[in-house]
């Protein structure tokens, strides 16, 4: 071998080194992104930005409207934005049908220990529930906004909250009460729209903050309503009877009857229950 050859031979081994190393990333950086969703917001995005992220993702949303009920402490009003001002104030909840990816505003009053103060949260829908054909409105995304977070927010705070449906895996097995909604609270260094996943399906990001709109915000639209359509006033769901769903006949009605012969399959083509019974059971039919 010449060392023109020893050359060249080293600059194919070195190039055939490179290309499997490189073959070798690709295929860490797949499994990578496969065990991981990749997100191009965070939850502290604008609003708006994450829903409109999920409708690229799926464009069908955009036809549904989710019936959602909002929740605040006892004795405070809440009203949502239309394109003529706010509701009709309603006491301590109220049941709309909201846009999936559209964001819109509501106002809080008459807060209990600071009934002179009001605060307007947003609420952008991310998703949508699936229940049975004609029961929607029976299984509404709930959002609770709790005393505390009113009074974070007129402290001049900012609270955030992704309200997410739970993985059926990881869901604790106890009953709550109707209109308590669990929640935690997590470390400045996390995200919580990536928490939120982890745990479940994000449904709805609520932000609450200090700031009161003025006239001039009321009437620039898209500052203030986000360009969103007017919602939608929804009856209360009803409440489900569950003594409907377990009706059935009781003990007394049911009749006794003489239990059967646990005799074999009959077997199509073959002659199998007259071979196997025992030579007693014959003497007995």
């Amino acid at each position: 071998m010449t060392i023109g050859n020893r050359i060249e031979f080293f600059k194919l081994a070195f190039a055939r080194r490179r290309f499997v190393l490189l073959i070798i990333v690709f295929v860490f950086g797949a499994n990578s992104q496969a065990q991981e969703k990749l997100y191009f917001s965070k939850g502290n995005a604008p609003p708006g930005l994450t829903a409109q992220q999920k409708l690229l993702e799926n464009p069908r949303l955009a036809s549904h409207t989710q019936p959602v009920h909002i929740l605040t402490p006892n004795g405070s009003l809440i009203s949502m934005w239309s394109s003529q001002g706010f509701t009709v104030a309603h006491e301590s909840s109220i049941h709309v049908g909201l846009a999936i990816g559209r964001v819109y505003r509501m106002k809080v009053a008459n807060i209990p220990r600071f009934r002179d103060y009001e605060v307007y949260p947003s609420v952008e829908i991310l998703d949508r529930l699936n229940p049975p054909e004609g029961m929607e409105n029976q299984f509404p995304i709930k959002i609770v906004i709790t005393a505390d977070d009113l009074e974070k927010a007129l402290r001049g705070e900012l609270v955030t909250k992704v309200i997410y449906l739970e993985d059926p895996k990881m869901s604790l097995p106890y009953r709550r009460n109707e209109d308590d909604q669990p929640y935690f609270d997590i470390g400045p260094a996390e995200d919580v729209l990536r928490t939120a996943e982890r745990l479940g399906r994000p449904m709805a990001i609520v932000r609450i903050g200090s700031r009161v709109p003025t006239i001039d915000d009321m009437n620039t639209q898209g500052e203030f309503d986000f360009f969103s359509e007017p919602p939608v006033e929804l009856p209360a769901p009803q409440p489900m009877n569950p003594d409907a769903e377990l009706s059935g006949p009781e003990v007394g009605d049911l009749v006794p009857r003489k239990p059967e012969r646990n005799l074999p399959p009959i077997v199509p083509g073959d002659d199998f229950r007259r071979v196997q019974i025992p030579a007693a059971d014959k003497l007995n039919q």
